[in-house]
Protein backbone atom coordinates (compact mmCIF):
# COMPACT_ATOMS: atom_id res chain seq x y z
CA UNK A 1 0.00 0.00 0.00
CA UNK A 2 1.17 3.43 -0.46
CA UNK A 3 0.61 6.44 1.46
CA UNK A 4 -1.56 9.29 -0.10
CA UNK A 5 -1.55 11.41 2.32
CA UNK A 6 -1.39 11.69 6.17
CA UNK A 7 -3.24 8.92 7.69
CA UNK A 8 -4.52 8.31 4.15
CA UNK A 9 -3.11 4.81 2.44
CA UNK A 10 -4.34 2.60 -1.11
CA UNK A 11 -3.95 0.28 -2.87
CA UNK A 12 -4.73 -2.15 -5.89
CA UNK A 13 -5.70 -5.70 -5.41
CA UNK A 14 -5.50 -7.48 -8.94
CA UNK A 15 -6.72 -10.76 -10.69
CA UNK A 16 -9.46 -11.73 -7.91
CA UNK A 17 -11.40 -14.23 -8.57
CA UNK A 18 -15.13 -13.76 -8.21
CA UNK A 19 -16.32 -14.10 -4.48
CA UNK A 20 -16.29 -12.76 -0.51
CA UNK A 21 -13.05 -11.29 0.55
CA UNK A 22 -11.90 -10.44 4.13
CA UNK A 23 -9.96 -7.50 4.67
CA UNK A 24 -7.76 -6.66 7.50
CA UNK A 25 -6.03 -3.35 8.51
CA UNK A 26 -3.60 -3.05 11.18
CA UNK A 27 -1.38 0.08 12.04
CA UNK A 28 1.49 -0.86 14.60
CA UNK A 29 4.14 1.69 15.60
CA UNK A 30 7.48 2.22 14.12
CA UNK A 31 9.28 1.70 17.21
CA UNK A 32 8.26 -1.61 19.37
CA UNK A 33 5.71 -3.01 16.85
CA UNK A 34 3.28 -2.76 19.07
CA UNK A 35 -0.40 -2.94 17.87
CA UNK A 36 -1.81 0.48 17.73
CA UNK A 37 -5.10 0.02 15.72
CA UNK A 38 -6.94 -2.69 13.77
CA UNK A 39 -10.09 -2.55 11.44
CA UNK A 40 -11.55 -5.59 9.71
CA UNK A 41 -13.58 -4.72 6.23
CA UNK A 42 -14.95 -7.23 3.24
CA UNK A 43 -14.98 -6.93 -0.55
CA UNK A 44 -17.47 -8.58 -2.08
CA UNK A 45 -16.52 -8.94 -6.26
CA UNK A 46 -20.05 -10.19 -8.07
CA UNK A 47 -20.29 -12.73 -10.80
CA UNK A 48 -21.35 -11.27 -13.75
CA UNK A 49 -25.17 -10.38 -14.53
CA UNK A 50 -25.80 -13.01 -17.16
CA UNK A 51 -25.54 -15.68 -13.77
CA UNK A 52 -27.79 -14.11 -11.46
CA UNK A 53 -30.43 -16.38 -10.85
CA UNK A 54 -33.41 -15.19 -12.06
CA UNK A 55 -37.10 -17.08 -9.87
CA UNK A 56 -39.34 -16.27 -13.62
CA UNK A 57 -36.23 -17.06 -16.05
CA UNK A 58 -38.27 -19.21 -18.45
CA UNK A 59 -40.64 -15.67 -19.30
CA UNK A 60 -38.08 -13.48 -19.40
CA UNK A 61 -35.48 -15.78 -21.31
CA UNK A 62 -39.00 -15.45 -23.62
CA UNK A 63 -39.55 -12.15 -23.20
CA UNK A 64 -35.72 -11.32 -24.13
CA UNK A 65 -36.22 -13.39 -27.55
CA UNK A 66 -39.66 -12.29 -28.92
CA UNK A 67 -38.03 -8.47 -28.55
CA UNK A 68 -34.76 -9.77 -30.45
CA UNK A 69 -36.80 -11.18 -33.16
CA UNK A 70 -39.26 -7.75 -33.29
CA UNK A 71 -35.86 -5.81 -33.56
CA UNK A 72 -34.70 -7.63 -36.47
CA UNK A 73 -37.98 -8.88 -38.23
CA UNK A 74 -37.91 -11.94 -37.60
CA UNK A 75 -40.53 -14.59 -35.93
CA UNK A 76 -39.82 -16.82 -32.93
CA UNK A 77 -40.46 -20.64 -34.01
CA UNK A 78 -41.77 -23.07 -31.11
CA UNK A 79 -40.70 -26.76 -31.07
CA UNK A 80 -44.12 -27.95 -32.36
CA UNK A 81 -44.04 -26.81 -35.58
CA UNK A 82 -40.50 -27.13 -37.35
CA UNK A 83 -42.19 -27.02 -40.70
CA UNK A 84 -41.76 -22.96 -40.01
CA UNK A 85 -37.80 -23.62 -40.37
CA UNK A 86 -38.73 -24.20 -44.09
CA UNK A 87 -40.00 -21.26 -45.01
CA UNK A 88 -38.75 -18.82 -47.47
CA UNK A 89 -40.25 -15.63 -46.04
CA UNK A 90 -37.08 -13.18 -46.05
CA UNK A 91 -37.05 -10.38 -48.26
CA UNK A 92 -34.27 -9.54 -50.46
CA UNK A 93 -32.20 -6.90 -49.01
CA UNK A 94 -29.97 -4.66 -51.44
CA UNK A 95 -26.22 -4.82 -51.08
CA UNK A 96 -23.32 -1.98 -51.33
CA UNK A 97 -20.67 -3.17 -53.90
CA UNK A 98 -17.22 -1.69 -53.29
CA UNK A 99 -16.20 -0.03 -56.76
CA UNK A 100 -12.78 0.76 -55.49
CA UNK A 101 -11.34 -2.79 -56.46
CA UNK A 102 -12.63 -2.79 -60.08
CA UNK A 103 -11.92 0.84 -60.78
CA UNK A 104 -8.11 -0.45 -59.80
CA UNK A 105 -8.15 -3.83 -61.68
CA UNK A 106 -9.29 -0.91 -64.79
CA UNK A 107 -6.74 1.39 -64.61
CA UNK A 108 -3.65 -1.32 -64.32
CA UNK A 109 -5.20 -2.63 -67.83
CA UNK A 110 -5.57 0.55 -69.29
CA UNK A 111 -1.98 1.73 -67.96
CA UNK A 112 0.32 0.30 -70.48
CA UNK A 113 -2.35 0.57 -73.42
CA UNK A 114 -1.92 4.20 -72.69
CA UNK A 115 1.58 4.17 -72.96
CA UNK A 116 1.70 2.40 -75.71
CA UNK A 117 -0.77 5.29 -77.45
CA UNK A 118 1.32 7.72 -76.21
CA UNK A 119 5.35 6.60 -77.04
CA UNK A 120 4.40 4.43 -80.38
CA UNK A 121 4.17 6.96 -83.09
CA UNK A 122 2.39 4.50 -86.26
CA UNK A 123 0.48 6.31 -89.18
CA UNK A 124 -2.19 4.57 -91.36
CA UNK A 125 0.73 3.54 -93.63
CA UNK A 126 2.67 1.53 -91.09
CA UNK A 127 -0.49 -0.43 -90.12
CA UNK A 128 -1.91 -1.03 -93.66
CA UNK A 129 1.73 -2.46 -94.35
CA UNK A 130 1.47 -4.57 -90.78
CA UNK A 131 -1.38 -6.15 -92.07
CA UNK A 132 -0.02 -6.75 -95.62
CA UNK A 133 -2.23 -4.35 -97.81
CA UNK A 134 -0.30 -2.43 -100.57
CA UNK A 135 -0.02 1.19 -100.84
CA UNK A 136 -0.27 3.41 -103.95
CA UNK A 137 3.29 3.69 -105.61
CA UNK A 138 4.47 0.65 -103.82
CA UNK A 139 5.95 -2.10 -104.90
CA UNK A 140 7.73 -5.41 -103.36
CA UNK A 141 10.52 -7.03 -104.41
Amino acid sequence: MTQESPGVYSGVAQTLQEGTYRVGIEQRSPGSNDLVARSDGGLVIPYAGEYAVVDNSAQTASAYLSDLAQLGGGTVLSLSSSEAVWTHDIAAQRIRVALWPWLVLFAILLFPIDVAVRRLSLSWQDIRRALGFKTRGESRL
